[in-house]
This record gives C-alpha cells, sequence and structure tokens, in this order.
C-alpha cells in the first residue's frame, strides 16, 4: 500500500501559505509542491511553470469540464486559479508526499475528490 500523503497547507489569501510552503521546500527534498494554473497574466519576477502554469481562459474552461483539476476558483471576481490533477496523482502514486498550497474553497473541494 502507498504511504504517501496529500497535505494541504490553507487559509485566506495574504495569510502566509506560501511563506510556510517556501520554508517546508528549504527544509525538505521530498514533497512535491504542486504548481497551480492560472489565467492571469505574470507578474514581475514570476516564471510560467515554477510561479504558476499561465493558461488561457479556454484553456483553463477545458481542464475544468474535463476534470483535469482537482480544485478551481475565481479569485477577485476576474482570474481563476486551479491545481492539476495528474501531476498530484502521478506524485502520490510514485509515494512522494504532496503539497497543495491553496484557500479554504479549493482545500473543501479537494477533500471531496481526493477523500
Amino acid at each position: 500500500m502507498n504511504s504517501a500523503k496529500l497535505w494541504i497547507i490553507s487559509g485566506p489569501s495574504a495569510v502566509g501559505k506560501g511563506t510556510v510552503c517556501a520554508r517546508l521546500r528549504q527544509l525538505y527534498d521530498a514533497p512535491f509542491h504542486s504548481v497551480s494554473c492560472t489565467t492571469r497574466e505574470p507578474r514581475p519576477g514570476e516564471v510560467d511553470g515554477e510561479s504558476y502554469h499561465f493558461i488561457s481562459g479556454p484553456e483553463f474552461d477545458h481542464m475544468a469540464e474535463h476534470g483535469e483539476l482537482l480544485e478551481w476558483a475565481v479569485v477577485h471576481g476576474q482570474h481563476r486559479y486551479g491545481t492539476p490533477r495528474a501531476p498530484v496523482e502521478e506524485a502520490i502514486s510514485h509515494g512522494r508526499p504532496v503539497i497543495l498550497e491553496i484557500d479554504l474553497q479549493g482545500a473543501r473541494q479537494v477533500k471531496q475528490r481526493m477523500p
């Protein structure tokens, strides 16, 4: 039986989830840190595939409609953010623990989809 765990660091926007996750990545090599998708434009210093996967609205819609996202939400009424399902499931299947850095709504969705 696979002992890999799915850990969720959750809280409201700007509460410090990223700071906690960055520290965990410094301390431990093993956990897989999921990179979210977003429909917003990159901010200065952000790198596609590291900070986020920056994708188009139609691409995001396709992923959501086909169950390719573990969770997703519209943030501040305009941009969508979501967690791609495949990399998370792949990491778990290879025995790697996974850390998701998501808001409370997303955490509830993941709990329903991956109890």
